[in-house]
């Protein structure tokens, strides 16, 4: 396998759906929200990037990302943590809300 470059994992409350990003693929796989499938992430994630360092990204939800993060965490990984409403606002600062035939300038 290529150099892992990042990891998303979106969390609920019985799942959490893990995508890793590689340089030329990437591979997607779901665990249960619980400390045994978190256990199974950590070796996987082990596994595929034993070589390099990589950041592992995952939405605040409630209370359901707390184990998650605290455990791979204190597995040593690049542990970051977002607030969706702050990557809700990000996201949609890139789409335009008007149409572009009104808005852009006649040339």
């Amino acid at each position: 396998m290529d150099k892992v470059l990042a990891v998303g994992i979106d969390v609920s409350k019985a799942s959490l759906d893990v995508c890793v990003l590689f340089s030329k693929e990437e591979l997607h796989k779901v665990y249960k929200n619980n400390a045994k499938g978190i256990v199974k992430i950590i070796k996987y994630l082990n596994n595929v990037g034993h070589t390099n360092k990589f950041r592992i990204v995952m939405e605040s939800t409630g209370r359901y990302h707390l184990l998650a993060a605290l455990m791979l965490y204190e597995n040593s990984f690049d542990v970051r943590v977002i607030n969706p409403l702050i990557a809700k606002r990000y996201y949609s600062s890139f789409v335009r809300k008007v149409k572009t035939d009104k808005a852009d300038p006649e040339y």
